[in-house]
This record gives structure tokens, C-alpha cells and sequence, in this order.
């Protein structure tokens, strides 16, 4: 009922549709989580930094494209097929790795100080 519902809304006022796993997401055209990180990473103070999008839905792979073609990652967690580079299976292993890169990070920057 209600994919239905929000397919019938999104038609009437001509906005995008977007059908996830457990989500039904609904914007104006042109508009994704790729173009909102492409624009924020155009913008101070992300700009040069290295993009990290992590997601487990279908409506992620346009955020998983953007940061890898910025130089960063794209993290599918969970099953399926993606083009993130990078798959984990749960959101532990993805806390799991970004505390350990941050505490790379940090270690590296106390040896260069």
C-alpha cells in the first residue's frame, strides 16, 4: 500500500521514485545520495578530503560510485550485488574497520608530528 501510494504521489507532483530494500525514497529528478556527495565534496571543508559512503540499500550505489570515483570508498554492508568496492557483512565489521583506520590515521600522524 504503501509503494503505492508514493508511486501515485510521485507521479501527481512529478517527482522521482526510488524502491529500496525497506525503503521508498521520493525526490526531485536529478536528485541522489551520489549528487549530494558529489556536492559535498565540492564544498569547504570536504573538498580534497577523502570520501567514505556506507550503505546497505539499492539507493546507495550512486553514493558508492561518487566516492569511488573521488578517490575513496564505497562500503556495501550486507548481501548483494554492488558496485561499492568494498563489501561488510553487518555494520559491526564497518565500526570495526573505520576505528581501526582511525587509529591508523592517528598513530601515523603522532610519528610524522
Amino acid at each position: 500500500e504503501c509503494r503505492r501510494t508514493m508511486s501515485e504521489l510521485a507521479a501527481v507532483l512529478q517527482l522521482k521514485l526510488i524502491h529500496g530494500d525497506q525503503v521508498v525514497e521520493v525526490c526531485s529528478p536529478g536528485v541522489d545520495k551520489g549528487r549530494a556527495l558529489l556536492t559535498l565534496t565540492e564544498a569547504e571543508p570536504f573538498h580534497g578530503r577523502t570520501p567514505v559512503f556506507a550503505g546497505d540499500d539499492q539507493t546507495d550505489e550512486t553514493g558508492f560510485a561518487v566516492a569511488q570515483h573521488y578517490g575513496g570508498y564505497g562500503i556495501k554492508v550486507g548481501a548483494g550485488a554492488s558496485v561499492a568496492k568494498f563489501h561488510f557483512n553487518g555494520v559491526a565489521a564497518v565500526h570495526a574497520w573505520l576505528a581501526a583506520s582511525t587509529e591508523s590515521v592517528a598513530r601515523d600522524r603522532r610519528l610524522w608530528s
